[in-house]
């Protein structure tokens, strides 16, 4: 090391030799930064998104599939599916998640039927339930909110099953759209035009 002063100050420096090996060894194990892995992790996220969804689209379960990025390195997925509404599922690679932000509108927190609508995104976390219709802890983990008379459901993924996350997703959307059509029809037809039978 090599002592420089400067007005009065003594500052250490290193030679460009010491700076360099300095830099790699905060680099991880394949000389790549952190940044890179963690941009190569989000195109690879993205990637397996867009391609479970566009299967979806391909096999006619929705339409009008478009990706549109969103801020902070969030990626939006738009399409229209249940009672043809248009759908944002949002996925945030730097979290791990994926969201069906404000899916149900109208359901005011605190009431008999925010409740029951959280006991059954609790149920389908369950072992009561088979397991092609589980959300399986290990692989993801699935949560509602309610804010501002809005439902939002997410699901945060373990490690890389994001193609397994937008399948649960996709599910878990569906099935509360059945639920709702058995349990709550005035719901369906005041807020999705869903006609009385």
């Amino acid at each position: 090391m090599k002592r420089t002063a400067s007005r009065g100050q003594t500052n250490r420096t290193a030679s460009g030799r010491q700076q360099s090996a300095l830099l790699e060894k905060k680099r991880p194990a394949g000389g790549r930064s952190v940044r890179a892995k963690r941009g190569s992790e989000t195109l690879a996220a993205r990637e397996a998104v867009r391609s479970a969804l566009e299967d979806y689209a391909k096999r006619g379960v929705f339409s009008g599939f478009e990706e549109a990025k969103g801020l902070g390195g969030k990626t939006v997925f738009r399409f229209i599916w249940l009672h043809h509404c248009l759908m944002d599922l949002t996925l945030e690679p730097a979290k791990g998640a994926l969201r069906f932000d404000r899916i149900l509108p109208g359901v005011k927190a605190g009431t008999p039927f925010a409740a029951d609508l959280k006991r059954l995104i609790e149920r389908v976390k369950s072992d009561g339930v088979p397991e092609y219709r589980r959300v399986d802890p290990a692989r993801a983990a699935l949560t509602c909110s309610n804010r501002r008379d809005h439902l939002s459901i997410a699901i945060t993924v373990n490690g890389d099953n994001y193609e397994y996350a937008v399948n649960r997703m996709v599910n878990v959307a569906h099935e509360l759209f059945v639920y709702l059509r058995s349990a709550w029809p005035e719901y369906l037809m005041e807020y999705f035009d869903e006609p009385e039978e």
